[in-house]
């Protein structure tokens, strides 16, 4: 700050009507006279200096973290344990409150799918739509246990509160959390009038990357 009080007023007010421009070319002069080095005048710096923008304070400043967790901009895996990101307390859910989420994911299916088109029999179509169930998601889906090697979920009924890379938490009727593997599974759901059956051995990865992922279409497998 002492270097602005060292600028004349005529030339920190441009507004003012009455400057001429000798004035302003001797005022920057004399003012680079006090405040460069005896070195750099000698060598010119003056005469280098005319007809250039000077930017007297920098305008930008670098940031400089303080360490390395300061770098990051997402919590790393210790920490989301800790903190019990994606853990699910079994206590204190009603299914009720789920069922207006099951709605929005109905509203989600219908944007996605055009069920008329898919109950048709061209090969082409049907392509088509497989893949947008592989690659759609989950949350809120009222899911059905077809088929598994589990004999105790077998016809299980929930919405899907949470996909992993291996299993579906869903709550049921009778508010519980249960947590159904994927692998070795056939699933069912109904969406206006249709049913529709997924295999959960096409469905064991991460929900984020099933949208990258290209699906290589495979025979049903037998469970």
């Amino acid at each position: 700050m002492d270097l602005y009080q060292k600028v004349p007023q005529t030339v920190k007010d441009p507004s003012d009507p009455h400057k001429q421009k000798t004035q302003k070319r001797e005022a920057v002069t004399n003012f680079l006279t006090e405040c460069l080095p005896s070195k750099r005048i000698s060598a010119g710096a003056i005469d280098m200096l005319k007809g250039k923008c000077i930017i007297l304070d920098s305008t930008r400043k670098k940031w400089k973290p303080t360490s390395k967790a300061r770098c990051r901009n997402s919590l790393s895996a210790r920490d989301r344990r800790k903190l019990k990101v994606f853990d699910i307390k079994k206590d204190g859910h009603k299914f009720e409150e789920y069922i207006p989420l099951h709605r929005l994911w109905q509203d989600y299916m219908r944007d996605i799918l055009d069920i008329p088109r898919y109950a048709s029999e061209v090969a082409g179509q049907k392509k088509e739509n497989n893949e947008r169930l592989l690659k759609a998601d989950y949350h809120g889906c009222m899911i059905v246990v077809g088929k598994t090697r589990c004999p105790s979920l077998l016809g299980l009924a929930g919405i899907v509160l949470m996909e992993t890379r291996n299993t579906f938490k869903v709550i049921t009727k009778e508010n519980k959390i249960k947590c159904l593997p994927k692998m070795n599974t056939l699933f069912s759901f109904e969406l206006d009038g249709y049913v529709f059956t997924i295999h959960g051995n096409q469905f064991c990865s991460k929900p984020t990357m099933r949208v990258r992922k290209k699906f290589k279409f495979k025979g049903p497998v037998d469970i």
